[in-house]
């Protein structure tokens, strides 16, 4: 049962560090991957530290005891973090957001005489801590680590609560997984917390046992979403679309207007059109048009727009062969050839003049 439960928790380790390789592999990278990365190698570390505790290799090699301990300090930071790139699509870091690596340099630096020790002395002092533990220096620690995290899960779970909605839950799949995820660390961290005021080592041993748990959830949830494991972003800006849309517009009649105006009126056709003008005919804020759209058809007014003229200008080089491909644009509202050719690259993968080159079949 030793052996089984020290592998059990070894896993935990390798799966932690397993996740932060796929969170850095990831192609087009975001700031909030190399939080990930960082959360589950400091989550691996404690995983490793409590089966070298296991497997007395600690006392073996006092030079590996208590040296998890200020990077624990770095967790709850980390998911606070972790909460404002999620909810703030342009977050930037600044200087002064060092200022949430204190608690970790803090736990350093206090443990600095432990860490000076000659090899036989700490592995005295380890070996009173695991048998005397109450008021020792690593007992005091291990409980203001506990606390402060706390404080910054609970300060992370008010910044994302918008998430934590009914609504959310129903329609946002990401939104699921991440709320058992979270409710799986807050019991880790609630389990160690409360455990380390009596007995450290044993309640530690069913916390990292659970969090291997939660960390096999993570890898399977990585496979089943690959693309979208590591990027909450879009989950959340769908939810705050969803937020922001007034309750008393009807989505079938706004869609259905929206169709109206383009298919049958063929307002497109006006080259000074743009985002207001087009909310101004539909009776709704520019605001809530772009995120109707957004929330609706997946794609912004642009696009959107781009789609019906695109569609309008490969009917005109096929009509009217003496007009020039760059008149055809500036007809439809483009204001250059560049930007019309772009757009027109990018819905049938070849330039106007190509196109008109293939002929009406195309």
């Amino acid at each position: 049962m030793r052996e089984a439960l020290e592998n059990f928790i070894l896993l935990g380790a390798v799966v932690s560090a397993g996740l932060a390789l796929a969170a850095l592999a990831q192609k087009k990278k975001h700031k909030s991957h190399y939080v990930f990365a960082a959360l589950y190698l400091i989550t691996g570390l404690l995983h490793l530290a409590v089966w070298n505790i296991r497997s007395d290799l600690s006392l073996r090699h006092p030079a590996l005891a208590a040296v998890e301990l200020p990077f624990a300090y770095l967790l709850g930071p980390l998911v606070f973090l972790l909460s404002q790139l999620i909810m703030q699509k342009d977050f930037r870091w600044s200087w002064y957001h060092t200022v949430h690596a204190l608690p970790a340099l803090t736990a350093g630096v206090i443990l600095m005489p432990f860490y000076q020790l000659s090899a036989e002395e700490t592995r005295r002092a380890f070996h009173i801590t695991l048998t005397d533990y109450q008021g020792t220096l690593h007992q005091k620690t291990l409980i203001a680590m506990g606390i402060v995290n706390m404080m910054y899960f609970v300060l992370a779970t008010v910044r994302t609560s918008i998430l934590w909605t009914i609504e959310s839950f129903r329609s946002e799949r990401l939104v699921r997984n991440l709320l058992i995820f979270s409710l799986g660390n807050m019991v880790v961290l609630s389990v160690v917390t409360v455990g380390l005021v009596w007995h450290p080592f044993l309640w530690v041993q069913a916390a990292m046992a659970f969090a291997t748990l939660a960390r096999i959830f993570a890898y399977v949830l990585l496979q089943r979403n690959p693309a979208t494991f590591f990027n909450l972003q879009p989950a959340v800006e769908r939810i705050k679309y969803r937020r922001a849309l007034p309750p008393n517009i009807d989505v079938a009649d706004l869609t259905s207007r929206i169709r109206t105006l383009f298919e049958n009126d063929r307002i497109y056709l006006d080259p000074d059109l743009n985002l207001a003008k087009t909310a101004a005919q539909l009776a709704v804020s520019p605001h809530q048009l772009s995120q109707f759209l957004n929330e609706h058809l997946g794609k912004g007014f642009a696009a959107f727009l781009n789609e019906y003229r695109i569609a309008e200008a490969k009917r005109r080089l096929h009509a009217t062969p003496g007009v020039s491909a760059t008149a055809i644009g500036f007809q439809l509202g483009f204001n250059n050839y560049t930007t019309f050719n772009l757009a027109f690259r990018k819905l049938t993968g070849m330039s106007p003049t190509a196109f008109r080159d293939k002929g009406p079949r195309e």
